[in-house]
């Protein structure tokens, strides 16, 4: 029914398509999981997210 490239075909659309669809709800929930985060201690924040002002 299938041949070795159809199958290697298949597997990487597939692939693609669930890595494409992780990205795109993680890129829309995680701005929202950001937001709604407790704020963190000053012992503990990051100097890469601290504000510059």
């Amino acid at each position: 029914m299938f041949k070795g490239y159809e199958i290697s075909k298949a597997t990487s659309v597939l692939l693609c398509t669930v890595l494409f669809s992780a990205t795109c709800v993680l890129s829309a929930v995680g701005p929202a999981g950001a937001a709604g985060a407790a704020a963190i201690d000053a012992a503990h924040a990051s100097p890469v997210v601290a504000p510059l002002a």
